[in-house]
C-alpha cells in the first residue's frame, strides 16, 4: 500500500512539473501557391516550444482524424526550442490545421495555425515601386533643388527614417553592449551571464554611447534596465539570427533613434567635408542621396559611417599638413572601426620619409589608445578583450563558427564543398608591409588607401553591404564617380536580393515580419536567390570580385 502511495505521488508530481507550450509564426501563413507542395522546397512555419525537462525527445504532430508526426527533436537545458518546419501536403491543408507537441504522456496545447492563399503580388510590387520611386526622386531632386534646401530634406529624411528601422541582428548587439556596462558587465566576451557568441566584436567606445543613451531612454520612457541573462533569447541554441526577440518592446523607436544618433550625425559631417573638396552638388548627389548612404546610415544602423567620416577628416587633416589632428582622427575612427588605423603607419612612414616627423605629431594617440585600454581593463581583463577583438576581426565568424558572408569569391568553395580560408591571416600582413614599404620610399596619396581597403574586400572572408561606404567619399575625392557608383549598386544588389524588406521595420511597428501577405514573396525571392546557384555566386562572388580586381589593377597602373 505504501509503495502504491509513492507511485501516486511521484506520478502527481511527474504530471505537475510537465509542461509544453505551442505558438507558431506567422499566423496566417500566406501561401503564394494554389497548391502545396507533396516534397521537396517549400516555405517554412516556424514554431515556437516552451517546455519543462531536459534530455528528452518532443514530437511535433499534426491532426487528420488522429495525430500523425511531423518532426521530433531533443529538448535542451533552457526549455525553448524554435523548429522551422516545411510546409507541405503531407501535413498541411489550405484552412485550418491543428498541431500539438508530445512527450511521452506528456502534450502542448493544440495550436490552429490558418494557411491562405497569398495575395501580396500587388503589394509587394508596391513595396518596390515606392522604393525605387524614392530613390530616383531623391537622385534627383539632387540636382535640382539649391544645395540648402536639399541638405535640409535629407536631413529630415535620414532622422525619419531612423527610429522606425533596422537590421535586427545588429540592432540587438547595439542595444545589449549599452546595457551589459549599465550593469556593470563585461559586453566583450568575458562574461558567464551571455553565451561567448554575443559579445560586443568590435572596438570598446560605441559601448559607453549605447550605455548613455538606454539611459536617456529609461529616463524618458520609465523602462527599467534589463538584467544581462534577459537578453539571451531562449531560442539562442536552435536560432541564433533571432536574437532581436530578446528586447522588442513598443518604446523602441526613441531607443532606435538614440543609438543611430552618431550614425547619422557622422553622415551629414562626411557630406559637408567632401562639399569643401569636391562641390556641394557632387556630394549630394553622390554621398547624400546614396541609397547605400541610407541604408546603412539611417536604416541599418550600423557604425562604417561613422569610422568613415573619422578616416576622411583624418586624410583631409593629413593633406593640409596637420598630421597631429590626422592622427587624433585616426584613432577616434579605429575606436569604432578599427580599419582606420591603417592610416597611421602611413602617416608616420610618409613624414619619415619627408623629414618631417615630430614626436608631438603622435602625441593626440595616447589619450585616445589610453581611454580605449582603460574601457577594456575597467570592464574585465585587458588581454582578454583585446585578444578577443583581434581574434574577432581577423578571423570573423558567425555564431562562433568560421564562415563567409556578403560580396566575396569564397561563397565559391561552398559550391567545391571546400571549407573557406583565412587568406586574410596569410595575405593582408605582408601586402601592408609591402605597401608600407611602398609609402616609405614614393609616399602616401588616396591610392594607397583605397588599394588597401579593396585588397581587404578580396582577401577577407567576410565583406558586408556596409563596408563598401568606406571607399565612397575618396573614390570622390580622387574623381572616379563611376567608381562610386559601381560600388554603390554592388551592395545594393545584394542587400536586395538576399534580404526580406520587411526585415528592416522596426520590431515595435511589425514584429513578426512574415505577417504581410507580400513578405512571402519576399521570401519566394530569397529562396531563388540562395537555391540558384548560378544567379547567387555571379551576384555575391564573381562581379564583385572582378571589380575588385579591375580596381586593384587600375590603380597599379596609376601609381607606376
Amino acid at each position: 500500500m505504501l509503495q502504491f502511495l509513492v507511485f501516486v505521488l511521484l506520478s502527481l508530481h511527474a504530471s505537475s512539473v510537465c509542461h509544453i507550450s505551442l505558438s507558431a509564426e506567422p499566423q496566417p501563413l500566406n501561401y503564394p501557391l494554389k497548391e502545396l507542395p507533396t516534397a521537396g522546397a517549400s516555405f517554412s512555419e516556424t514554431f515556437f516550444v516552451n517546455y519543462t525537462g531536459v534530455n528528452r525527445s518532443l514530437t511535433l504532430q499534426y491532426f487528420s482524424g488522429s495525430w500523425y508526426n511531423i518532426t521530433s527533436f531533443g529538448a535542451n537545458y533552457l526549455g525553448f526550442s524554435e523548429i522551422k518546419v516545411p510546409v507541405t501536403a503531407y501535413w498541411a491543408h489550405f484552412g485550418k490545421n491543428e498541431l500539438r507537441v508530445v512527450s511521452g504522456s506528456c502534450e502542448s496545447n493544440t495550436l490552429e495555425l490558418d494557411i491562405v492563399q497569398a495575395n501580396g503580388v500587388g503589394q509587394d510590387a508596391l513595396l518596390y515601386f515606392v522604393v525605387l520611386s524614392s530613390v530616383f526622386l531623391i537622385l534627383a531632386l539632387s540636382k535640382l533643388l539649391p544645395s540648402r534646401a536639399f541638405v535640409a530634406l535629407m536631413f529630415v529624411t535620414y532622422f525619419a527614417l531612423s527610429p522606425f528601422t533596422g537590421q535586427r541582428y545588429d540592432m540587438f548587439f547595439l542595444i545589449s553592449s549599452g546595457v551589459h556596462i549599465l550593469e556593470g558587465v563585461s559586453p566583450f566576451g568575458n562574461s558567464e551571464l551571455y553565451p561567448f557568441s554575443l559579445k560586443w566584436a568590435y572596438p570598446p567606445l560605441y559601448p559607453l554611447w549605447s550605455a548613455l543613451s538606454f539611459a536617456f531612454y529609461s529616463f524618458v520612457t520609465k523602462a527599467s534596465v534589463p538584467q544581462p541573462q534577459s537578453l539571451v533569447y531562449l531560442g539562442y541554441l536552435t536560432s541564433t539570427y533571432s536574437m532581436w526577440r530578446a528586447f522588442a518592446p513598443h518604446s523602441l523607436p526613441l531607443l532606435a533613434f538614440l543609438l543611430k544618433l552618431p550614425m547619422l550625425l557622422s553622415v551629414f559631417v562626411t557630406y559637408f567635408v567632401l562639399s569643401k573638396k569636391v562641390g556641394q552638388r557632387l556630394a549630394a548627389t553622390y554621398w547624400l542621396a546614396n541609397p547605400l548612404v541610407i541604408l546603412v546610415g539611417s536604416i541599418w544602423g550600423q557604425l562604417d559611417p561613422l569610422s568613415t567620416a573619422f578616416a576622411l577628416l583624418s586624410f583631409v587633416e593629413y593633406e593640409r599638413g596637420r598630421a597631429g589632428r590626422a592622427h587624433l582622427y585616426a584613432a577616434l575612427g579605429a575606436s569604432f572601426k578599427i580599419w582606420p588605423a591603417l592610416l597611421i603607419p602611413f602617416y608616420l612612414l610618409d613624414t619619415l620619409r619627408k623629414k618631417s616627423f615630430s614626436f608631438k605629431q603622435v602625441l593626440p594617440l595616447f589619450p585616445v589608445v589610453a581611454l580605449n585600454l582603460l574601457v577594456y581593463a575597467f570592464y574585465g581583463s585587458l588581454l582578454f578583450s583585446l585578444f578577443v577583438l583581434v581574434y574577432a576581426r581577423g578571423v570573423p565568424t558567425y555564431a562562433g563558427q568560421f564562415s563567409v558572408n556578403g560580396l566575396t569569391w569564397q561563397w565559391i568553395l561552398y559550391l567545391l564543398n571546400s571549407p573557406p580560408i583565412p587568406l586574410f591571416l596569410y595575405v593582408a600582413p605582408p601586402s601592408y608591409v609591402a605597401l608600407c614599404y611602398y609609402v616609405y620610399k614614393r609616399g602616401f596619396d588616396l591610392r594607397v588607401l583605397i588599394f588597401l581597403i579593396v585588397l581587404l574586400f578580396l582577401t577577407y572572408n567576410y565583406v558586408n553591404p556596409q563596408y563598401f561606404v568606406w571607399l565612397i567619399p575618396f573614390f570622390l575625392l580622387l574623381n572616379k564617380r563611376v567608381w562610386s557608383v559601381v560600388y554603390s549598386v554592388l551592395p545594393m544588389v545584394f542587400v536586395f536580393l538576399s534580404y526580406n524588406l520587411f526585415y528592416f521595420v522596426s520590431p515595435s511597428l511589425l514584429y513578426d515580419y512574415y505577417a504581410p501577405s507580400a513578405s512571402i514573396l519576399e521570401e519566394l525571392k530569397l529562396w531563388v536567390f540562395y537555391q540558384v546557384k548560378p544567379l547567387f555566386i555571379l551576384v555575391s562572388a564573381i562581379v564583385p570580385t572582378a571589380f575588385f580586381i579591375l580596381t586593384e589593377i587600375s590603380l597599379f597602373k596609376s601609381k607606376c
